[in-house]
C-alpha cells in the first residue's frame, strides 16, 4: 500500500470546485484510478490517502502514481476536466529485469551490393543505401516505399531562444549572449565532409561506418564517427561518436535530424516519455512520464518570435507515420526546419515546408530564464563536454 499525504500550503478557493484523482499507472495502461471529492483544504491543513494496489508487477515493466487536482465545474478560466495541479512519483520494481532477447531472424538473409559509389544493402522487405561520397543513407525503402524524405544528419543548431539571445540588438549585438557566441563559431553553418566509408558484414547484420569531419572558415570544429547497423530484421541502429574542438562554447544540441513526408506520415505522433505538453531539461517538473499522442500541429508552440520550440524530454520511444525510433532521447516534430525558425520574426512568416522534421536529441542545452538580460542557463544544463556518445534505433513498418 501507499500513503499520499496532500498538503494545501496557501489556500487555492478554485478548490471548492475540484476533486482530487489518483492514478496507479503501467505505461498507457490504468491499473488503479481513484477520485476524491473532499479537495478542499484550508491553508495548511493536510489529508492523507491510502492507495491499495491489487495488481502483480510485471518484470521490467515501468510504474507511476499521478495525483491531480482536477477541476470540477466550467468556470470563466477553464472547462471541466481542466487539470489544476499535478504530481508524479515513480514506483519500485522489485519483481527484477525482463529477458532478454537477441532480436534477429534466422530465416531471413542480408544481401549487400558494394559498387563505385554506394552501399547497397537488401533485408526482408527493406533496402538501405549508403552513398560513399556523402556517407549519408541517400535512400531507404520499406515496402516499396521511401521511408525518408530528407537525410538522416548530424544536428548541433538549434533557432535562438529569447533567452539566447537576451539583450542583442540587431545592430547592437551582445558578445556574451549564446546566439553571439555560436554565431561566432559558425554553428548552424558548418560544412560537412564525408572522410571515409567502410562496411563489414555477418550472418546477422551488416555494419557500415562513416567518418565526417565539419569545418568552418578553413578550421575543423566537430568530428563525428557514425556506425549504421542494419540486422536481418531491417531495423536500422544509428551509433554516434561526437568530438567538439576544446575552443567551441558550449553547444545547443547534440543529436541528429531527418525529415518525413507528410503524406506518407501520420496526423499524430506518440511517444513514451514525459508529455504531453512542451518541456526542455530545465523545464520538465511539470511534465508527466507516459505514453503519450498528440496530433502534429499540437508539438508546435506558437511564440510570437518563432524559435525552436516543443521539444518533449527524456524519452524512450518515439511513432510517427511509417516510422519508429527507440533509445533514450529528447525529440521534436516540426512543419519547419530550424533555419525557417531562426529567420522568421513573426509567426506569419512561417510557411510550411512540406515536410515534418524530426529532430533527435542526445543532449538539448537548457532553456535558462532567471533572467531575460543574461546567459543564465544554469552549469549542469549546458552542454560543456567536448566528446558525446549515444546510440538510436529507428524500425519502418
Amino acid at each position: 500500500a501507499f500513503l499520499v499525504r496532500v498538503l494545501e500550503e496557501d489556500g487555492v478557493p478554485e478548490l471548492r470546485e475540484a476533486y482530487l484523482q489518483l492514478e496507479t499507472k503501467c505505461r498507457e495502461k490504468f491499473i488503479l484510478e481513484s477520485e476524491y471529492e473532499d479537495a478542499l483544504l484550508a491553508p495548511q491543513q493536510s489529508r492523507r490517502y491510502s492507495i491499495h494496489p491489487t495488481h502483480e508487477h510485471l518484470s521490467g515493466a515501468m510504474y507511476h502514481i499521478n495525483i491531480k487536482i482536477v477541476l470540477k465545474q466550467s468556470c470563466s478560466w477553464a472547462q471541466a476536466g481542466h487539470e489544476m495541479m499535478a504530481e508524479q512519483f515513480a514506483v519500485a520494481n522489485h519483481v527484477g529485469l525482463a529477458p532478454q532477447s537477441i532480436g534477429v531472424s534466422l530465416e531471413e538473409s542480408i544481401n549487400v551490393v558494394e559498387s563505385e559509389k554506394t552501399i547497397q544493402v537488401k533485408v526482408n522487405t527493406s533496402t538501405f543505401e549508403v552513398s560513399k561520397e556523402t556517407g549519408l543513407i541517400s535512400e531507404w525503402q520499406s515496402n516499396g516505399k521511401s521511408v525518408l524524405a530528407l537525410l538522416l544528419e548530424d544536428n548541433f543548431y538549434r533557432a535562438p531562444l529569447d533567452n539566447d539571445i537576451g539583450v542583442s540588438e540587431v545592430d547592437n549585438p551582445d558578445p556574451n549572449a549564446w546566439e553571439s557566441r555560436w554565431q561566432r563559431s559558425g554553428v548552424g553553418k558548418w560544412q560537412r565532409t564525408c572522410a571515409g566509408v567502410t562496411q563489414r558484414t555477418s550472418i546477422d547484420d551488416v555494419r557500415i561506418t562513416v567518418l565526417f569531419e565539419y569545418t568552418y572558415k578553413g578550421q575543423v570544429q566537430a568530428q563525428t564517427r557514425w556506425c549504421y547497423t542494419i540486422d536481418n530484421l531491417g531495423q536500422l541502429k544509428v551509433e554516434v561518436k561526437v568530438n567538439f574542438d576544446e575552443k567551441l562554447p558550449p553547444m545547443p544540441r547534440v543529436g541528429l535530424q531527418l525529415a518525413i513526408d507528410p503524406e506518407n506520415g501520420s496526423d499524430f505522433v506518440q511517444w513514451q516519455g514525459l508529455g504531453p505538453f512542451e518541456n526542455y531539461p530545465d523545464r520538465c517538473e511539470g511534465a508527466l512520464y507516459g505514453l503519450h499522442k498528440e496530433p502534429v500541429d499540437a508539438l508546435h508552440t506558437p511564440y510570437i518570435f518563432p524559435s525552436d520550440n516543443g521539444l518533449r524530454s527524456h524519452c524512450h520511444s518515439l511513432s510517427t507515420g511509417h516510422l519508429t525510433v527507440s533509445g533514450d532521447f529528447h525529440f521534436a516534430v516540426s512543419r519547419f526546419s530550424q533555419h525557417q525558425l531562426a529567420q522568421a520574426k513573426h509567426t506569419n512568416e512561417l510557411q510550411d515546408s512540406g515536410y515534418l522534421y524530426v529532430f533527435i536529441d542526445h543532449a538539448h542545452m537548457g532553456v535558462g530564464g532567471d533572467d531575460s538580460w543574461s546567459p543564465s542557463t544554469h552549469d549542469e544544463f549546458l552542454l560543456t563536454k567536448k566528446q558525446y556518445r549515444y546510440e538510436v534505433c529507428f524500425k519502418a513498418h
